[in-house]
């Protein structure tokens, strides 16, 4: 896989049409993907960072994000959102993975602990304590749509209060509010189901 040979590689976004890049590596680009990687893996690696804590998986986590995105670009389908998006999610998604195989599940209860009770009054402490047993997580937070996994995965993983999820998203807090009640509505609903049909 190419690395970044540059120490001075750009680290905006902005200038990349991240979609074309995929589209040319899955002709099988190199060129593109080199792109790509230098233009993605600073913001990719702070992302995963934020979630880790820890630098040496972050590398690891990093690398394999790049080794999907070249083994398999076609994953991206522009009808779902924007190309840096589906980056940005596929990072966010992988190193949730690594935490969910490293962490026990009493990590997830502290963190789930953390937090107050959800407006249907049922705390998210029970929620994620019933997930985490009888139910795979990653594959129920796939059912959101990504503005609602992107509020979760803010709060339960890398411990943000609802404010500060706002701030970081430059959104009112009322929206953040919407988006997590609404996820935890449909996660409820996912999670029943799943029970219901094993």
């Amino acid at each position: 896989m190419p690395q970044n040979s540059s120490p001075t590689a750009p680290d905006s976004v902005a200038v990349v049409d991240t979609a074309g890049l995929l589209r040319e590596i899955v002709a099988g680009d190199r060129a593109a993907f080199t792109v790509l990687y230098r233009h993605w893996s600073n913001r990719l690696r702070r992302e995963v960072l934020r979630i880790l804590r820890d630098p040496a998986q972050t590398d690891e986590v990093v690398q394999e994000i790049f080794l999907e995105l070249w083994s398999h670009p076609g994953r991206f389908h522009p009808e779902k959102g924007p190309a840096g998006a589906f980056v940005l999610r596929l990072a966010k998604s992988r190193a949730i993975d690594r935490v969910r195989a490293s962490q026990t599940h009493r990590d997830y209860t502290h963190l789930a602990g953390t937090h107050h009770h959800d407006p249907a009054g049922t705390t998210r402490r029970d929620t994620i304590d019933d997930w985490a047993v009888s139910y795979d997580l990653r594959r129920s937070l796939d059912t959101l749509t990504f503005l609602q996994r992107e509020v979760l995965e803010m709060a339960y993983f890398q411990d943000l209060t609802q404010k500060d999820i706002a701030d970081h998203l430059g959104v009112p807090i009322g929206t953040v509010k919407s988006r997590v009640t609404s996820a935890l509505t449909a996660l409820r609903k996912n999670h029943h189901a799943a029970l219901d049909h094993p």
